[in-house]
Parts: C-alpha cells; structure tokens; sequence
C-alpha cells in the first residue's frame, strides 16, 4: 500500500515537472515576464514602457495553499512586485456573438520591491512591503489594479472596493477587497551572500489550532487562511525558528466566503509586475502544495 502511495505520488510530482504549468492563455502574462515550471519559475523583466506590466502563471494541479520561496535582487530602485495567487476561478461566458469573456476571482499575496515613486528613486536601503487582497470579476489583467478603479484618472473610488465576500460576489464589475493594506517588512536577516532577498511565505487553509509549515492540519477546516513569512537558512532552506511576522496573517471568512465549507482545490500560480522603465529578476520555488488528501512534496531545489 505504502508502494502504491509513492507511486502516485511521484506520478503527480512528473506530471507537474512534465507539463509545467497551464496558463489560462497568453492574456494572463502577455509579455512573457514569467518563466518555467513544476515546482520553479523565474522574471528576468524590463519594462521600458510608461505603465505597469503585470502576469501570472497557474500551476499543473488545483490546491489550496502553498509553501514557497521568494528569492529576488534588491535593487536600488523601484522595480515591481513578486506574488502569489490562490483560490483562482474563472468564468466564461458567451454572448449572442460567439465572443467568451473571462471573469477571474482570486486572493493575492504581494511583496513590494522597494514601493516609492516607481522607477526613480535610487536608496542605498529599498523598503520591502507585503500586501493581501482578493479581486472579482477581473477581464483585464493589464489594467489598472486589475480593472478595480477608475482607469481614465487611476483611482481606487469606493465604488470599487468591497468590505465582504458576498459583496464582491454581487458586483457587477471589477472590485477589489483590500485585507491587508502595504505594511512594511523588516528585511533583517533576509538577503543572502549574494545580496538577494529570500523570503519564504507560508500561504496555508487554517485546520484547527496549530499548524506546522508544509504540513495540513488535522483538524477541521475554520474557513480561514493563514500566512506566515519566513527567513532561510544559509543554504536557502526554510529556517522555521526565525518567523518574520508575530502572529500570523489570518484571513477571515469575511473576505474567504468558506466559513466552515471545505476550501475548493481551485487553481494558485505565481504572480509578477514590472513598473515602468523598471526591471525584476526573481524566482519562486514551490515546495509543498497543501491539499485535501495529500501534501506532495518536492526537496529538489
């Protein structure tokens, strides 16, 4: 049984290796910032346009968290943002033409790479911050915070933001619910010999009342999320005795819609955006992937 069990298991492992990942189409990362797949991907993006790149890949199989790895320069100036989405659903639909429209609703996690006047400001020591929000009926991923504003003056009205998930749900256009507004992170003991920033983030379902990084919890599903951020060890292991926040970030059901319903296994990927004249080079590793039945992991890096 034990046999069978890993069998499985390392089927699903190549089939993640084999197909890499499976994109919705080129619309979701139309300038090709986002390379790679199974459990690593990598930006190495200039942008030398007058606005904001923005892309996301999905992953193989459908989960509903992640233990990942950031790793990323920290450049002197404002470059973008290296993420994470989960709990991704997309809706198609067809009018009288033939025409699909896509919808997408999906919770992001995003670190700042630096956060000031984007693309000019040079600092000896750039500012890093993390933000978390979840987004509704978003048709255009190119467009201004993913279409939740108003895109002819680039601001957020209150027409655009929601307090709950069902409000969100009800919207008849693109609407954002920021959980976590830009807070600073603390880049203490987080770069590594070559000067780059490696941060790991622990997105995770909450399942009961404690919780070990790469592992799913026992317990019943509370319909929260939890993330935790984590600093590595000098050979870019998770170094799990050195957490980054005090407690962690907990999602409420408020902003999840699951109370106690057992999460979808809906699709996650990695997420990047490059501000204007800006460039990013990063990459993610993602290690385990937290799902009902199993968590597969993978010690390959």
């Amino acid at each position: 049984m034990k046999m069978t069990k890993k069998l499985l298991l390392a089927a699903a492992v190549m089939f993640v290796a084999s197909f890499g990942f499976m994109s919705c189409g080129d619309d979701d990362d139309p300038y090709g910032m986002i390379n790679g797949g199974g459990n690593n991907y990598t930006i190495n993006h200039e942008n030398t346009d007058s606005f904001t790149h923005r892309g996301y890949e999905t992953t193989a199989l459908d989960h509903e968290g992640e233990l990942l790895r950031f790793t990323f320069d920290a450049p002197k100036t404002d470059s973008g943002v290296l993420g994470f989405v989960w709990d991704l659903k997309t809706e198609k639909t067809k009018d009288e033409t033939g025409t699909t429209t896509k919808k997408r609703t999906f919770l992001l996690f995003g670190l700042q790479l630096n956060n000031d006047s984007q693309g000019t400001k040079e600092r000896a020591n750039p500012t890093l911050k993390y933000y978390v929000s979840k987004y509704y009926h978003v048709e255009d991923i190119q467009a201004y915070n993913f279409g939740a504003a108003d895109q002819s003056t680039y601001t957020v009205t209150s027409n655009y933001k929601v307090s709950s998930n069902d409000a969100g749900e009800e919207a008849d256009h693109p609407v954002e619910y920021e959980f976590e507004t830009p807070k600073v992170v603390s880049t203490t003991n987080l770069t590594d010999s070559d000067g780059k920033y490696v941060i790991w983030a622990d997105i995770y379902p909450v399942r009961g009342t404690s919780h070990e990084p790469g592992k799913l919890g026992s317990g019943a599903f509370t319909g929260e999320y939890g993330i935790q951020l984590y600093a590595a060890t000098e050979d870019g292991s998770i170094d799990t005795e050195n957490a980054i926040f005090t407690d962690p970030v907990i999602i409420s059901t408020q902003l999840t819609g699951y109370d106690s319903v057992e999460p979808d296994q809906a699709d996650i990927g990695v997420y990047a955006n490059t501000y204007p004249n800006s460039t990013v080079n990063g990459a993610w590793y993602l290690k385990s992937d937290y799902k009902e039945a199993e968590v597969i992991e993978d010690d390959a890096e």
